[in-house]
C-alpha cells in the first residue's frame, strides 16, 4: 500500500522525503548507544541498594526525538535545529571512545530555539557491545568457551551481532558502568557527566526476563537485581549532578513488583505498545502494556512512547492512541539512524520562546570556540574616584552585577550595583549601611531562582546571602561561626551553591557546596592547597577554581562531587587566577601574568587543558582580571581593568569580544568622563546573535 504522506527524514545529507521501511528483528536499536553511568557506590551494587530520594513529578512535555546511529556529518546540527523538547542520542557518533561527543556539542543540543532542552544519553545495561571503550576482542576470539571470557559476559545475541548478554548483577560489569578509577579508564558515568548530558536512557532493562525464573532460570532474583542496578545508577548520577534524569526503556512490569521503582525514575520509555511495525497490536497486548505504563503516568512520570509504523494512517493512529493515554509519542525508523518529522505531528515549542530583543548586549558579533586573540575591548563603566568597579557577573544578557569599593580597590566597605547594558546609570542594590557585600565574577546569578548569591560581612565573619536580581530584601543562606564563607556561585540548575570556606586562623581556603536551602554543606576539597573562587561548568558536572596546591596559583577543575582533579594551566612561573567557564563549557577564561607580563592579562584555555591564548592585546602595563563570559551567545567577556597595578589605584569594567568573535565596532560608543555614580558607557544596538 502507498503512504499518504512520507515523513521528513533528517539524514547526514540533509532533509529528504522518503518512506521508511521497518526491518524485521528485535525491538530496539541496532547500534546501542552507551553513555554509561559511573561513580559507583563503595561496593558496586550490593543485593539490596537503598533507594535514593524519590524525584519530583515530571515536567510537561509534548514531543521527543530518538536517534542513535548516523550521528556524523550534519546530523547533530539537524537535531539541534529540530523543535523536539527532549532528545535521546548516543554519547558517541560511532559508539567508540574516539568519537565521543564533546561538551560543546552536547551543550549545542541542550540550547534549542525553544529554550533549554533535555538531552539524554542512551545506554544498554543488560548487554555489552563490542565497539565500546571497554571491549577486548580476546574475550570471544575462541567462541563461547573462550578461557579469556570474563564471568559476567555470556552468550552472543543471535539477532544483533556484536551484542552480548551480561550478568548485570556482577561487580565486574558494574565496575565498567560506574566504577572510578576503572580498568578501562573513566567509567561510563564519568564520561557522560563530563560531556554534560542531562541524564540516561537505560535499555535492555528486560534482561531480567532472560535470566529470571521465566527465562533460563539462572538468577531467581534477576528482577530485584535489575531494580537495584537502576537505583544505584540514579543515586550515583544524582550525587554528582543534582537533577540527573533516569529513564529506563521497557520492563514496565517492574513497577508493579517494586513500587519504589516508579518513584525513583523520572519516566519510562517503551517500544511497540500500539503497533509492531505496521501491524496493530492485539487489544489484550495493548491493555496489558498500558496498565503497567499508567502506573508511571499516574505517579507523574513521563512515558516516552516509540513505535515504528511506516504508513501514514498507522502513524496518525499511533500518535492519537499514545496521546490519548497521556504519553509523549514519537515514530522513528527501527534502526534509529535518522530523525523523523511526520506531517501533522511536527514538534512545537513547549512554551512560547522568549522574543528576541531589539536591543542586545554589545553588538552583533557571534561566538566561536576557536581560541584566537580578539581585538576591540571597550570600557563599560566610569566610577568616580577613588571608587573601584570589580567582579562583573552577567544577569541574563542585558545587565551586569558588580561590586563597587567606594574607598578604592578592595578597600573598606563594598556595595553591589546593577547596570543595564542598554546604557544609563547603575543602581545600588546593597550597601551604604555599614555592611560589605561582594559577588564572585562568573556564576553569581541563578535564572531558575532569579536570585544573586554573594558574601556579606556584618561583624567578625563573612556569610553567604542571596538577593532577588531586581533588588529587595536579602536573605542569609549560610553562616558558620569562626569561618569566612566567601566567593559563592550558583550551579546551573539552581540546586547548589559552591563557595570558598576560609579559615582565618591559617588563612587557607577549601571549596565547599551547600544546597539552595542552606542544608547539606559538603566539603569538596580539604583546603591544603588553598583552593579559591569556584565557578560551575554549564553542565553542572564540574567546578573550576584556583589553587596553590603546587606552589603558584594555577587553574584546576574537579567533579561536582569533589574528585578527578585536573590542572589545566600548569606553568613553572605564573600566577593564574579568576577562572570562569564559557557557556558551551568548552573553554575557560582566566587572568594570568604568564610569559613574564608586568600585569595580569586575560587568557583562554580548553576545558581539558592545552596551550592558553591571549584574549586581548592590552599593553604590558594594563591589568585585566575577574573575567565573566556572557551567557547564551558567549560572544563577550566582561572583566575589570586598571591602567597599572590595581592595588595602587582602581579598576573599571571593560568588555572584549570572546575568542573568535568579531571586535566591538568603535562607532556608537560614547566616551564618558568621571562620574559620581557608576555609569555604563552606551553601546551600539543590534539584534541578538544566536550561537
Amino acid at each position: 500500500m502507498a503512504t499518504i504522506a512520507a515523513p521528513q527524514r533528517w539524514s547526514a545529507d540533509g532533509p529528504t522525503q522518503q518512506v521508511v521501511v521497518a526491518i524485521a528483528g528485535r525491538d530496539r536499536p541496532g547500534i546501542t548507544a552507551a553513555a554509561w553511568v559511573g561513580l559507583l557506590f563503595a561496593a558496586i551494587v550490593p543485593p539490596c541498594v537503598p533507594a535514593p530520594a524519590a524525584v519530583a513529578a515530571a515536567p510537561a512535555l509534548t514531543s521527543w526525538g530518538y536517534q542513535l546511529n548516523g550521528l556524523g556529518g550534519s546530523a547533530l546540527a539537524q537535531l539541534d535545529a529540530s523543535l523536539y523538547g527532549l532528545l535521546v542520542i548516543d554519547y558517541s557518533t560511532e559508539g567508540d571512545a574516539a568519537s565521543e561527543l564533546t561538551p560543546a556539542q552536547v551543550a549545542m543540543l541542550t540550547d534549542s530555539a525553544c529554550g533549554r532542552r533535555q538531552v539524554l544519553a542512551y545506554m544498554s545495561i543488560g548487554e555489552a557491545e563490542d565497539y565500546r571503550f571497554y571491549w577486548d576482542p580476546a574475550w570471544v576470539d575462541q567462541g563461547n568457551g573462550d578461557p579469556d571470557r570474563p564471568a559476567w559476559l555470556t552468550a552472543a545475541n543471535p539477532d544483533w551481532p556484536g551484542n552480548y548478554k551480561v550478568r548485570y548483577w556482577m561487580p565486574e560489569w558494574q565496575q565498567i558502568i560506574m566504577g572510578d578509577p576503572g580498568t578501562y579508564g573513566p567509567s561510563y558515568l564519568s564520561r557522560l557527566l563530563g560531556q554534560g548530558f542531562d541524564g540516561v536512557y537505560l535499555d535492555i532493562i528486560d534482561a531480567y526476563e532472560y535470566f529470571g525464573p521465566d527465562g533460563n532460570g539462572e538468577n531467581p532474583n534477576a528482577a530485584a537485581d535489575m531494580v537495584a542496578l537502576v537505583h544505584a545508577i540514579a543515586a550515583a548520577g544524582r550525587a554528582a549532578h543534582p537533577g540527573f534524569l533516569v529513564f529506563p526503556q521497557n520492563g514496565a512490569g517492574l513497577g508493579a513488583l517494586f513500587p519504589d521503582y516508579v518513584q525513583m525514575v523520572d519516566g519510562i520509555g517503551v517500544e511497540d505498545t500500539f503497533f509492531d511495525g505496521d501491524v496493530a497490536q492485539p487489544p489484550e497486548v495493548v491493555a496489558a502494556a498500558t496498565e503497567n505504563l499508567n502506573a508511571f503516568r499516574d505517579a507523574g512520570r513521563l512515558v516516552l512512547s516509540i513505535d515504528y509504523p511506516t504508513l501514514a494512517a498507522n502513524v496518525d493512529a499511533f500518535y492519537a492512541q499514545a496521546a490519548g493515554e497521556g504519553y509523549v509519542p514519537y515514530v522513528g525508523p527501527r534502526e534509529l539512524d535518522s530523525l523523523l518529522i511526520h506531517p501533522g505531528h511536527e514538534p512545537q515549542c513547549e512554551t512560547e520562546p522568549t522574543a528576541t530583543p531589539t536591543a542586545t548586549p554589545l553588538a552583533t558579533a557571534t561566538a566561536s570556540a576557536t581560541l584566537t586573540p580578539a581585538a576591540g575591548p571597550r570600557q563599560l563603566t566610569e566610577v568616580g574616584a577613588p571608587a573601584s568597579a570589580q567582579n562583573p557577573c552577567w544577569i541574563g544578557t542585558d545587565s551586569l552585577l558588580y561590586t563597587v569599593w567606594p574607598a578604592g580597590y578592595n578597600q573598606g566597605l563594598a556595595e553591589l550595583w546593577l547596570v543595564p547594558l542598554t546604557g544609563g546609570n547603575g543602581t545600588r542594590l546593597l550597601g551604604g549601611d555599614g555592611t560589605t557585600n561582594v559577588n564572585l565574577p562568573g556564576a553569581c546569578y541563578s535564572p531558575r531562582r532569579d536570585r544573586i548569591v554573594f558574601s556579606r560581612e556584618e561583624g567578625d565573619g563573612d556569610e553567604i546571602w542571596t538577593l532577588p536580581s531586581a533588588g529587595g530584601a536579602p536573605a542569609r543562606l549560610l553562616a558558620e561561626p569562626g569561618m569566612n564563607l566567601i566567593e559563592p556561585s550558583w550551579s546551573p540548575d539552581g540546586e547548589w551553591v559552591a563557595y570558598e570556606r576560609n579559615d582565618p586562623g591559617i588563612d587557607r581556603s577549601a571549596i565547599w557546596k551547600v544546597r539552595f536551602d542552606g542544608t547539606q554543606a559538603t566539603a569538596l576539597t580539604d583546603g591544603s592547597g588553598d583552593d579559591r573562587e569556584p565557578n560551575w561548568s554549564p553542565g553542572g558536572d564540574r567546578l573550576v577554581f584556583q589553587s596553590q596546591r603546587t606552589g603558584d596559583w594555577e587553574i584546576w577543575t574537579m567533579t561536582a562531587a569533589g574528585g578527578a582533579l585536573v590542572n589545566i594551566s600548569s606553568e613553572a612561573v605564573a600566577e593564574d587566577t579568576d577562572p570562569a567557564y564559557s557557556p558551551s563549557g568548552a573553554s575557560i577564561v582566566f587572568s594570568s601574568d604568564r610569559g613574564g607580563l608586568d600585569q595580569a592579562k586575560l587568557f583562554a584555555v580548553g576545558a581539558l587543558g592545552g596551550a592558553p591564548e591571549r584574549v586581548t592585546d592590552a599593553s604590558g602595563t594594563e591589568y585585566e582580571g575577574a573575567p565573566a563570559w556572557s551567557p547564551e551567545s558567549g560572544a563577550w567577556i566582561a572583566y575589570e581593568s586598571a591602567a597599572g597595578d590595581p592595588d595602587a589605584g582602581r579598576t573599571q569594567l571593560w568588555v572584549a569580544p570572546a575568542p573568535g568573535s568579531a571586535p566591538v565596532p568603535a562607532a556608537g560608543w560614547l566616551a564618558l568622563g568621571a562620574a559620581a555614580v557608576p555609569v555604563l558607557v552606551k553601546r551600539r544596538v543590534g539584534p541578538r546573535p544566536r550561537s
